[in-house]
């Protein structure tokens, strides 16, 4: 029989704290029980919310470890204890103290996944990362160039602080790690045409709070009670938790929740680098490593009819590009001096309709397609169109593409640079 751990509910509106005192009370440590004495596989620090709670997310302890278990299922228990947790309500609270995680398998020496680039996404979310736990639908991305300023101005202010001043556009899956997204068909699960840089994976945040913050692993947005919720995840960021923990944030609808867990999946397993590494090189521990190839050739960059060189052709890869959330924004506009985009920008601006899927997109799509008739459908996959069958529909739309280059819904349309006047739009 399982038992309720409920500590207790908070809310999302948050208030100055009443002291100065600390806001970390402790940390929540998910053991390993499988090996004697039982391995730390997690430390999630318990920062005390301003509206007063001392606890983290059951859901958020359930995710980590789960993660950390490259994605088996299982259950928390106290140490010690026989009987599996339970939480009642979407709002449960776990308090500083010693947890199992035991997988539903009951494999005894589950192997622990020490690394995000050995790391794979789950093929479908867990069910309070739907679509409506993030606080709206998806819909197709902004496409285009400039992405960064494109977000920055329909988002107009940071999205957890409000600040207006000091924006920069933040990639959830970070740009470094674009041969992860790769391989692991995001365009395919995202939905997005324009590879890692998709508006769909851009958030905006004061530039403070990127690098030394959420790119340091101080914090994450997760799902929590139906709203997406900022949550401090490790030590230090006691003034960043005094005013911020539990803080709800706005998510556009633009922003895929596969790239808000992926995130959090970055995050714990740079915050927990050190440990996991203590488990790597440990004897009789069964780990799952980064497999090391060397001399491997960069991605090839995707191209559009509207791009020099481009052909449209299918068999082409993705963007490539190295640098990640790294204190400026990576695809900014290039602006003349006066502050107005050049003459060649615009002539060669890409129409808005003419991106097209790779091969490994579509034998991508392909490969979920298969899952779909398997299982109910996730609301963020209708939300992005998926439905059985779909694949061969993307197929022949592709193929009806490069059999007809000259068909185009928006023939010479695009996007407006920021500051365009109307009469200046090719229309």
């Amino acid at each position: 029989m399982s038992t309720t751990f409920l500590v207790g509910t908070g809310s999302a509106t948050p208030v100055k704290p009443k002291s100065t005192q600390s806001p970390l009370v402790g940390y929540v440590r998910i053991q390993h029980p499988g090996y004697q004495p039982p391995r730390l596989i997690a430390m999630l620090p318990v920062y005390r919310s301003p509206s007063g709670i001392d606890g983290i997310p059951f859901s958020f302890v359930l995710d980590a470890a789960q993660i950390l278990a490259s994605n088996q299922p299982g259950t928390l228990r106290v140490c010690g204890t026989p009987t599996d947790l339970t939480a009642p309500d979407s709002l449960s609270l776990l308090p500083p103290g010693d947890y199992e995680y035991r997988v539903t398998t009951g494999e005894a020496r589950y192997p622990i996944c020490t690394s995000f680039r050995a790391w794979s996404v789950p093929s479908v979310l867990p069910a309070h990362w739907d679509i409506t736990a993030m606080g709206g639908k998806v819909t197709p991305p902004m496409m285009g160039t400039n992405a960064s300023e494109k977000t920055k101005t329909e988002d107009g202010q940071c999205l957890m602080t409000g600040a207006t001043s000091r924006l920069q556009s933040c990639h959830m899956v970070p740009k470094a790690d674009e041969q992860w997204w790769n391989d692991n068909d995001m365009n395919v699960k995202t939905f997005a045409t324009e590879g890692i840089d998709s508006s769909s994976n851009r958030l905006t945040l004061r530039a403070d709070l990127i690098g030394p913050g959420m790119d340091a692993a101080g914090f994450v947005i997760i799902s929590y009670g139906g709203s997406a919720v900022c949550v401090c995840m490790k030590s230090g960021f006691e003034d960043l938790a005094s005013e911020y923990q539990f803080r709800t944030v706005k998510i556009p609808a633009r922003i895929h929740p596969f790239n808000m867990y992926v995130r959090l999946a970055w995050n714990l397993f740079r915050m927990s680098h050190s440990l996991l590494l203590g488990l790597q090189s440990a004897k009789n521990v069964v780990t799952i490593k980064e497999e090391t190839t060397t001399n491997a050739p960069p991605p090839a960059k995707r191209k559009h009819i509207g791009q020099p060189g481009g052909t449209g052709d299918a068999s082409e890869g993705l963007h490539g590009g190295e640098s990640g959330n790294d204190g400026h924004d990576d695809d900014a506009p290039h602006l003349t001096d006066g502050g107005e985009s050049s003459e060649d920008e615009i002539l060669h601006s890409p129409p808005l309709d003419v991106w097209r899927w790779t091969e490994h997109d579509l034998k991508g799509m392909e490969k979920l397609d298969a899952t779909l008739s398997t299982r109910p459908l996730a609301r963020y996959e209708e939300a992005t169109g998926m439905y059985p069958g779909y694949s061969q529909a993307m197929r022949l739309a592709q193929k009806y593409r490069q059999e007809h280059p000259e068909v185009s819904a928006v023939v010479h349309a695009r996007v407006a640079r920021v500051g365009e006047d109307d009469d200046e739009q090719q229309l």
